[in-house]
């Protein structure tokens, strides 16, 4: 079974502070690091350690970022199925001493697909494809939206940017009945409903495909017509950059791989729980 994951690979600007400030505050940052990251990336890097097969379908550009993408793929000899003049962008991630994170994104070219990259890829060779809102709110959106039609399995990990895609995207992507991934966070945002039940049950019914909710340390729930809860594992939280990135590529490669929703769903409960008990937004090989 092989995968076609598509976003972004972007250069993390990790900023570990005591606590965000408020507007017109001051505060000192801790410390500063630089990472790679992104969405699709970490996916990929997660379905590499799972020894899954797939294809990281992601722009590198040009650029101080761009170049640190590109490095980074060809010292850990990563292939680069696009490659482009524009720049990169980056995330800023703000860490607090709880672990949560901030982001700060400045897009790049990383988020800007053209119709000539799509038209590149055959679609009958993977059996899944992976996308998350990020990319569908750029105004490349509608392309990945056309282009994910004749996808045999969509894995959609909708972001806390969800509001800002435009309503007829969403609207032809509950047609191609995608596996939904999102936090809680999202779902209450989206549904404007305040019962994890209640809320997956809205999206089920756009869907009519698996709706699951990251829940933290409390684990996971999900829905596929039944109210199903998968219990979590504790870890000391270092941050939480990643961790939803994790969380839904493991439940690819062991749903791909035949397991049952518990079982996938309790494996990725595990190594998601990895991923925040350090520091980045990946497991650590």
């Amino acid at each position: 079974m092989k995968v076609l994951v598509i976003g972004s690979t972007v250069v993390d600007v990790i900023l570990k502070v005591k606590q965000m400030p408020c507007i017109g505050e001051d505060e000192n940052i801790i410390s500063q690091d630089l990472s790679i990251g992104g969405c699709a990336f970490n996916v990929s890097h997660t379905l590499r350690y799972l020894h899954a097969d797939h294809d990281l379908f992601s722009p590198i550009g040009a650029g101080v970022y761009g170049s640190y993408v590109k490095d980074y793929f060809q010292q850990h000899h990563l292939n680069i199925l696009i490659e482009t003049q524009e720049e990169n962008g980056c995330c800023y991630c703000i860490v607090d001493s709880q672990g949560e994170r901030t982001f700060l994104a400045l897009h790049g070219c990383e988020y800007k697909y053209k119709k000539e990259w799509l038209d590149s890829i055959d679609l009958d060779l993977y059996d899944a494809v992976y996308v998350c809102g990020l990319e569908l709110e750029e105004q490349s959106g509608q392309l990945i939206c056309e282009f994910l039609k004749n996808a045999k399995k969509i894995f959609f990990a909708l972001s806390s940017r969800l509001c800002h895609i435009k309503p007829e995207i969403m609207a032809t992507m509950w047609q191609y009945h995608p596996i939904v991934h999102l936090s809680l966070n999202e779902l209450f945002m989206y549904t404007q409903c305040h019962q994890v039940e209640q809320g997956a049950r809205m999206l089920y019914q756009k869907t009519k495909n698996l709706v699951i909710v990251t829940l933290g340390e409390q684990g996971c729930y999900y829905f596929d017509g039944m109210d199903h809860y998968i219990a979590g594992f504790k870890s000391q939280v270092v941050d939480t950059i990643g961790a939803g990135d994790c969380h839904i590529a493991s439940f690819m490669a062991y749903h791909l791989a035949g397991l049952s929703n518990d079982e996938a769903l309790m494996k990725a409960n595990y190594l998601s729980s990895l991923v925040v008990s350090q520091k980045g937004s990946r497991i650590n090989q």
